[in-house]
């Protein structure tokens, strides 16, 4: 019989509402560690399918496809062409939405809320999305202030 050696407790939010939900972890087996850039996803699709590199190539998000995905840290990513792919895979970091591709208004707030991929801003070369263009339109009253807060809370997130 294996010892037993921690136990693993996970937070599941569903619309607002967190599960716990505790399980034994059996010596020697690993446990999952945060992931500094864990991407929002639907049904693991990162971006809803959208192509990370559109945003920066064409200056618009473009909708990927299955026939050009790419897993990384988790989710799956889905690019429009085999460059956009291939850029990627080169450079991950430099695509990435940043706060996990949250709302960087609700994350500013303090909140966790999905964004809209086509509700997006690039400040100094990074992608930040927003939770839909009405809300795009409120943080950006004021978005140097938004934004600080907001990387400072999702630094607090991330933080073990």
């Amino acid at each position: 019989m294996t010892s037993i050696s921690r136990l693993a407790v996970i937070i599941l939010g569903t619309a607002g509402f967190a599960t716990i939900a505790m399980a034994v972890v059996p010596s020697g087996v690993p446990t999952p560690q945060p992931v500094p850039h864990a991407v929002s996803q639907t049904n693991g699709i990162a971006i809803d399918g959208y192509d990370p590199v559109s945003y920066f190539a064409d200056g618009e998000p473009l909708q990927g496809t299955p026939h050009f995905e790419k897993e990384y840290q988790g989710a799956v990513y889905r690019f429009a062409s085999q460059e956009n792919l291939e850029a990627f895979a080169a450079a991950p970091s430099a695509y990435l939405p940043q706060l996990g591709g949250y709302s960087v208004f609700a994350m500013a707030k303090g909140k966790h809320y999905g964004a809209d991929p086509t509700a997006f801003d690039i400040i100094d070369g990074k992608l930040y999305l927003s939770r839909n263009k009405k809300v795009r339109d409120l943080w950006q009253a004021n978005p140097a202030g938004f934004l600080g807060q907001a990387e400072e809370n999702w630094r607090a997130r991330q933080a073990p």
